[in-house]
């Protein structure tokens, strides 16, 4: 058998071709590191934190108030024996006491009115942590029902306000009682008699309209463009990951 012609000079390669190095972890097209939670959709704006954690708040503290209430309009009665012990003076504890029961029987007697309330008033503020708390997770379906329920706990203490205005008397005779029997300088004394009913009523009017006012900043807070834009991008990354 022949030899086979030599070959031709420079048709050889200098080196072997090299393999293109794959790495660990895969190839390039292979697993990614996933995207931080950041960089999936908008940031909650701070307006809508606010909105969110003060609902929160509010809504625990209506639960609280108004389940107290409710348990104690329940038992229809209050021993006040061991609620004045620090009181030294016989006359001033006697006193006290008994201005203590005057405003209570006044609470007590509109039993027929405060119940109701103060049962509403738990609901909504149980119902308003539920929904402010899913909110704060994301949930767009959530974002109507904070709205709504802020709204109604504002109507709510309006509609208190119309159908206790024997209360707020009391909550004044009360506070006119301590005054007097405080035994403080009788200038100062007489200055808050004739003073603070009318400073007490306007008072109460201006936390009212606070309590209005919180509750449409709450509406307007999770109305705005970029509050919405959080949530729909959310409710699209909690849907993907189903």
């Amino acid at each position: 058998m022949g030899s086979l012609p030599p070959l031709p000079p420079g048709s050889l390669p200098d080196s072997p071709p090299r393999v293109a190095s794959i790495p660990p972890n895969g190839p390039p097209d292979g697993p990614r590191e996933p995207m931080k939670v950041g960089q999936s959709g908008p940031r909650r704006p701070w307006y809508l934190v606010g909105a969110l954690l003060f609902s929160w708040v509010f809504g625990a503290a209506a639960f609280i108030d108004g389940c107290n209430n409710a348990l104690l309009l329940h038992q229809g009665h209050l021993d006040l024996a061991d609620k004045f012990g620090n009181v030294a003076d016989e006359t001033m504890r006697a006193a006290e006491i008994a201005a203590t029961e005057q405003y209570f029987d006044v609470w007590f007697a509109a039993h027929a009115r405060l119940f109701p309330l103060n049962v509403a008033g738990f609901l909504l503020g149980a119902a308003l942590v539920w929904a402010a708390a899913r909110a704060m997770a994301g949930r767009a379906s959530a974002r109507l029902p904070v709205m709504q329920i802020a709204l109604a706990q504002a109507a709510l203490a309006i509609l208190t306000f119309i159908l206790t205005p024997d209360l707020r008397a009391a909550q004044i005779a009360f506070a006119l009682s301590q005054a007097r029997d405080s035994g403080g300088d009788p200038d100062a004394t007489a200055w808050v008699v004739r003073h603070f009913p009318q400073i007490a009523r306007v008072g109460m009017i201006a936390i009212l309209a606070i309590r209005s006012m919180f509750a449409m900043a709450v509406v307007v807070c999770l109305t705005r463009v970029r509050s919405r834009e959080f949530f729909e991008a959310t409710e699209r990354r909690l849907s993907s990951e189903r």
